[in-house]
């Protein structure tokens, strides 16, 4: 079942959604780590101009993961700030309901 709160959106679904993108971060930084030293140890038996070709690229996409990584918690964090934003929104929108109907009672 979809839970809208009192913000009028899915909080649960951006919950999992954030939890989701945690986990695959991680996911994907502990097989980077794996490949970091299996790509490093094909110095002792791939010494060329290939092998080295084929490190500087590896490191190119560690290099390039690490900023997609910065980038996609980045949007995490957006998307946190989405919510408590849409939170704080519908709080105020309240108070001002809330407000308007004592003073027409008045």
């Amino acid at each position: 079942m979809s839970m809208v709160g009192s913000s009028g959106v899915n909080e649960n679904r951006i919950d999992f959604y954030i939890n989701e993108i945690i986990n695959n971060m991680e996911q994907l930084e502990k097989r980077f780590n794996q490949l970091d030293s299996v790509a490093e140890s094909t110095k002792s038996f791939y010494q060329s101009d290939s092998g080295n070709k084929f490190r500087n690229s590896y490191r190119n996409l560690r290099y390039n993961f690490s900023i997609i990584k910065k980038n996609v918690l980045s949007y995490n964090n957006d998307l946190s700030k989405v919510k408590v934003s849409y939170q704080k929104f519908g709080d105020n929108a309240a108070d001002t309901m809330l407000a308007y109907a004592r003073q027409k009672k008045s």
